[in-house]
C-alpha cells in the first residue's frame, strides 16, 4: 500500500499499479536508506517504466537482489558477471554502457544531469 501510495503522489495519479515480481523485489530489500531510499527507486521505476505498470526490470538500483538473473547463469558465469556493489561502481557502470554520454547515463540511473555531474565529481570519475 505505502509504494502505491508513493507512486500516486509521485504522478499525481493512481493509474500507477506494480507487478507482483516487482513488489516482491521491493519487499525483500532491506532498505537501508528507509522512506528516502524508496521513494528514489519508486520514482526512478516511474521515470523507466512505458506505462502504467511498474515491472521488476523497471526497478534498475544496484542493491536491489535480481534474483532470476544468477539463478539462470552457469556456476562459472556467475562468479565473472557480478553487479555493482556501491554508488560509485554502479555510476561508471552506466557511464561505460552508454560510451561516457553523460544525459543518456544520467537517464538511465533515473536522476539529473547536474546530480549525475555532481556524483562525478564526488567519486572523481572523470575521464
Amino acid at each position: 500500500e505505502l509504494v502505491d501510495f508513493m507512486a500516486g503522489q509521485l504522478t499525481r495519479s493512481e493509474d500507477i499499479r506494480f507487478t507482483n515480481t516487482a513488489l516482491k523485489a521491493l519487499m525483500d530489500y532491506t532498505w537501508p536508506g528507509n522512506l528516502r531510499e524508496l521513494q528514489n527507486v519508486i520514482t526512478r521505476a516511474l521515470r523507466k517504466s512505458n506505462g502504467a505498470n511498474i515491472k521488476r526490470h523497471d526497478l534498475v538500483f544496484s542493491q536491489i537482489p535480481n534474483i532470476d538473473v544468477t539463478q539462470s547463469l552457469p556456476v562459472d558465469q556467475t562468479k565473472t558477471q557480478t553487479a555493482p556493489q556501491t554508488e560509485r561502481d554502479w555510476i561508471l557502470a552506466k557511464l561505460v554502457e552508454h560510451g561516457w554520454r553523460r544525459a543518456s547515463a544520467a537517464e538511465d540511473l533515473g536522476m539529473s544531469t547536474r546530480t549525475l555531474f555532481n556524483k562525478i565529481k564526488k567519486y572523481q570519475l572523470d575521464l
